[in-house]
């Protein structure tokens, strides 16, 4: 607002052939409205400078994580340099300022930004005490706590998961699966799907409490989540029931995949689960076997089911037959 004043000051002053404030001396006007219209582009700068640092702090989460101390170095970096950039090219225009301007300024700055980079780790370091704010909201942070991007994402990410397991759960399995598939068969990708029940769990429930069944969900879980390629997609579709959804997977591939699942689960519920845990799996494939996700899951589903009649610890696809 200061700006906009000082150059609608300049335009009345303008209009009165002399102006004197001190005795023998007329001000430069001329040099004043230079100076009003490159405070207000300084102005509209600082806009710009306020979005960018949040959109890149933000951008930037994924390859610095928490090193809050880099994310803040080099934001305070980037954007102090396209400020400059811009401050001076106005400034070059206006008053054909020379390049070393733009040095000196631009050195000053990133000396500024080293510097508040370093009270701001020293301050994390050692003056932050959440004991002696009144909320109990981190002030680690200072940026995420200030913006909502990242806050909404991790939120995204925890909603789309199944809570005991930690995998996708299965309305994100109904959500996203179409997509996946329709992409895949689209593209003539060979797609494939899993659909992997442990045998018997209802007995592991009555034998060892559901609090020992539960521990060999997230145990089955995380060794599955484990084994994903980039192409994977795991979901718990409901109790001891997963779902491999395998983009780019033929499938002889996801045969041999699904037996190496079973095989795993199987030595590693020996070692390290309280008893002897295995899978049954059924595969089916797109087109093949289905062309939509409820016709794929049926077969996949009705080959599961095979397995448990064939006795269970098995892998029944495309090539097993009764």
């Amino acid at each position: 607002i200061g700006n906009f004043l000082i150059v609608a000051l300049v335009m009345i002053l303008r209009s009165h052939d002399t102006v004197s404030v001190i005795p023998d001396r007329v001000p430069d006007i001329r040099f004043v409205d230079e100076m009003g219209w490159l405070m207000i582009w300084g102005t509209i700068l600082l806009f710009i400078d306020a979005i960018a640092i949040i959109v890149l702090y933000e951008r930037i989460g994924d390859a610095f994580g928490r090193h809050l101390g880099w994310r803040f170095l080099v934001c305070g970096a980037v954007v102090l340099t396209f400020d400059q950039a811009g401050f001076y090219l106005a400034l070059h225009y206006v008053s054909g300022a020379p390049f070393s301007v733009f040095l000196g300024g631009w050195a000053a700055k990133m000396i500024a930004t080293l510097l508040y980079t370093s009270f701001f780790v020293a301050y994390l370091r050692f003056f932050d005490e959440r004991a002696r704010w009144l909320t109990h909201r981190s002030f680690k942070d200072v940026f995420h706590v200030l913006t909502y991007r990242e806050r909404y994402y991790d939120l995204l990410e925890t909603s789309d998961k199944d809570h005991l397991t930690g995998v996708h759960h299965r309305r994100s399995y109904d959500l996203n699966g179409p997509k996946i598939l329709q992409e895949s068969l689209a593209a003539k990708r060979p797609i494939t799907m899993l659909v992997i029940d442990i045998d018997h769990f209802k007995l592991v429930n009555d034998r060892l409490g559901h609090q020992a069944g539960d521990e060999v969900l997230k145990a089955i879980a995380g060794l599955l989540n484990e084994n994903l390629r980039a192409e994977d997609h795991l979901y718990r579709f409901g109790g001891e029931e997963f779902v491999f959804l395998c983009d780019r997977l033929s499938p002889t591939g996801a045969m041999a995949m699904a037996e190496r699942i079973r095989k795993l689960i199987e030595k590693f519920s020996i070692i390290y689960l309280p008893e002897k845990v295995t899978v049954s799996v059924g595969v089916a494939s797109a087109p093949e076997d289905g062309d939509n996700l409820e016709a794929l899951f049926q077969t996949a589903d009705q080959r599961l089911y095979r397995a448990k009649h064939m006795g269970r610890n098995r892998v029944c696809g495309p090539t097993v037959q009764d």
